[in-house]
């Protein structure tokens, strides 16, 4: 399952089996930024939470990353997350012109980075690029 429900799924966790895995999308750390992004869904401390009690529970937990607006706030959302979550998809923002001026190569090993220092099973989506594209950007 994946939501932007926040605590409201709390209440199924009983129906989870043991293959079964709970997700939630993290945009913003920012509950403001959140709010004007996202509207009506719930704000990420509420989403955050969910995903701890999942985790508690015994239910494998997963977070979907995408879309990356603000690398900072994602990587701060990895960060806030470590300790409870079992798996990380990332992927970026497409279709608007403010998305050219990230450096997404430089977030993608920023993130895989950490990722990798915490033993976090994660996916990285191909339009973030690849080790070998920042290669061949920088000569």
């Amino acid at each position: 399952m994946l939501t932007k429900g926040g605590l409201k799924a709390v209440n199924d966790f009983d129906l989870y089996g043991p293959e079964d895995r709970f997700g939630v999308t993290l945009t913003f750390i920012n509950p403001v930024d959140s709010a004007s992004w996202e509207p009506g869904a719930a704000l990420p401390a509420n989403r955050i939470e969910s995903l701890r009690m999942a985790h508690e529970f015994g239910i494998n937990t997963w977070v979907s990353l995408e879309p990356v607006i603000d690398p900072a706030q994602t990587l701060a959302l990895i960060e806030e997350t470590l300790d409870f979550v079992d798996f990380y998809g990332v992927g970026k923002w497409n279709h608007d012109k403010r998305a050219n001026g990230v450096d997404w190569l430089k977030f993608r090993a920023d993130a895989e980075s950490h990722l990798k220092r915490n033993g976090k099973a994660y996916k990285i989506k191909a339009a973030l690029g690849t080790e070998a594209q920042r290669w061949k950007k920088t000569i």
